[in-house]
């Protein structure tokens, strides 16, 4: 059903931080029915997305506009924070804290954006708050994120008789299962999604793998590295420390 859909659209403080989210990691469902879809033989080699940046889709929605269509997400693996730093004028290695959680954990930024004209709903959703947040990948799997932060304020702008709404928020998955410590997001797959579900309606962001693994990806265009800018690289080490100091 899933794999149908895709074709359709195209260190101790560490060690806590796994225990911690054992509850969560019990929370990542198989959906499939199909049984081939079930029995996708994995790789053991890591996913890895043929761009760091996606822009928002729409599945099923009874609020359609609820999440502007400028709402972007980026996959913040270790490359693209070095890239974030590199564009800062950094020089050598990653933050410790920064290369820790990149090497351990998905790291999202989602960058969201709505003028939804019930203004309650707008801010709540661009905070996260009432949706539910997970990876989707094409055998099924639902993952529950680790983590989630938000990153400095909202902002609020008026946009005619409504007021626009937008807020940075960096989710964070496990690489691992805990249990069976295979690989979360498996090579295998031809793509992965991050979904959003509130309202009755549902969003998502989505990557496709690299043609084959090991490949780099393709050169960022000038509005990508924009993107990879909005939250400069000090900022997002700065919001890594933080989740990492709630586990010690």
């Amino acid at each position: 059903m899933i794999l149908r859909d895709y074709m359709r659209h195209g260190a101790v403080g560490w060690g806590l931080l796994f225990v911690g989210v054992a509850a969560l990691l019990m929370g990542c469902q198989t959906t499939a029915n199909d049984e081939d879809e079930a029995e996708m033989e994995r790789s053991n080699v890591p996913f890895q997305p043929a761009t760091y940046i996606s822009r928002l889709r729409q599945l099923d929605a009874r609020h359609p506009t609820l999440f502007n269509p400028a709402s972007t997400a980026i996959w913040v693996s270790s490359d693209a924070a070095e890239l974030k730093m590199q564009e800062e004028g950094g020089l050598g290695e990653l933050d410790p804290v920064a290369a820790q959680v990149t090497g351990n954990f998905h790291v999202f930024e989602l960058h969201l954006v709505s003028a939804f004209h019930d203004m309650s709903m707008a801010a709540d959703v661009v905070d996260l708050r009432g949706v539910q947040v997970y990876l989707e990948t094409p055998d099924g799997q639902r993952i529950s994120p680790a983590q989630h932060l938000r990153a400095g304020s909202r902002e609020e702008q008026p946009e005619g008789a409504l007021r626009r709404f937008r807020r940075t928020n960096i989710v964070v998955f496990p690489r691992h299962s805990l249990w069976m410590d295979d690989l979360t997001l498996d090579a295998v797959y031809p793509a992965v999604r991050l979904v959003l579900e509130t309202h009755s309606s549902e969003f998502y962001f989505e990557w496709p793998a690299v043609a084959r693994p090991g490949i780099e990806q393709r050169a960022l265009t000038a509005e990508e590295q924009r993107w990879l800018q909005r939250l400069g690289y000090d900022e997002f080490v700065s919001r890594l420390r933080a989740l990492g100091g709630m586990f010690h």
